[in-house]
Order: structure tokens, then sequence, then C-alpha cells
């Protein structure tokens, strides 16, 4: 899965502060990042996102940029709507994940049973690394503090306790 997200160089080119941009481009913002990271989230468990749910992120990001133009140029030539859904892309999402089966790497499962099966029921970074560094990686590659972190396979989740806390519990699916 790849996304090209214009927006970011756009910031970064002309020195642009997110607070600064009207709410309706910082709500785009976190939308779009909200659904990279939800479909990271799907690819890493081995699960494909739809080319339609890509198409419109892609959507939304161009109308992202027509409002951080119309911020540079101190216009309002944007359309007021994106016309993108946020839950809906997640819902397609989500629907296409029930037509496929999951491939999740029989690693993560196993090194999750493993996890599940002893005592310890909450992990920090450090035990989740310890237990299994493919697990750490998604875990620690996809993390955000705006978000609800962790993991989720057919068979576990491992989710964080609380937003910002990096204590993650292991439950079974």
């Amino acid at each position: 899965m790849e996304i090209k997200i214009t927006y970011r160089s756009i910031l970064k080119k002309h020195n642009i502060d997110i607070s600064k941009l009207s709410e309706d481009a910082q709500g785009g913002i976190s939308d779009i990042e909200h659904l990279l990271k939800f479909m990271n989230m799907t690819t890493k468990t081995g699960k494909e996102v739809p080319k339609s749910s890509i198409a419109k992120v892609a959507r939304y990001d161009k109308w992202v940029v027509g409002e951080i133009l119309d911020y540079i140029n101190n216009t309002d030539n944007n359309p007021d709507n994106s016309g993108v859904d946020k839950m809906e892309v997640i819902q397609e999402i989500k629907d296409t994940d029930k037509e496929q089966p999951p491939q999740v790497d029989p690693a993560i499962d196993i090194a999750l049973k493993g996890m599940f099966d002893s005592d310890q029921k909450e992990y920090n970074f450090e035990e989740i690394k310890s237990n299994s560094k493919a697990i750490y990686d998604i875990v620690f590659n996809t993390y955000n503090r705006e978000e609800e972190n962790g993991l989720v396979t057919s068979n576990f989740s491992l989710l964080e306790k609380e937003k910002n806390s990096s204590i993650f519990v292991i439950n079974k699916a």
C-alpha cells in the first residue's frame, strides 16, 4: 500500500505550523493521519486495504492541500467539504476485512498466544520487545499518541490500556 501524501511536504516547504491552519484543514490532517495509521495496522496484520479506500485518502489529501494553499494565498477557493467521510473509509476497510481471510504471519499469533498464556496480562514496550521483535515493530512503528494503539489479529488483541500509557493489555479476540 503506497499513498503519496502531499500536504506534509507543502507544510514543510512553507514552514507552516498546523495550528495556524483553519479548523477544516486541521481536522482533515487529523483524519488523514488516523486513516493512514488504520490502513498501516490493517496491512501489518496481512490484510489488504481496498484501492477505493486508498483513492479516498488521496482525494482527502488533495482537499487538505487546497486548504493549505488557501491559507498561503489568503484565498477561499477550496470547496468547503472534502467529500470524504473518515468513518465511511474505516468501515469500508473493516468490511473488506470480513471478506478476506486474515493472513497474519503465524509467528505473530504464536508470539501473542505465548504472551496470553503467561501470567502477565500487561506489557510495556520493552516487555513486548523481549517477547517478540515482530510484534514490537508493528506496535512501535504504528504508535501515535493521538490514537488507539496496538495490534489485533483474529485470535488476540494487544491494545494500549489508556491513551499515552505505553502499557498494553493482551486479550483473546
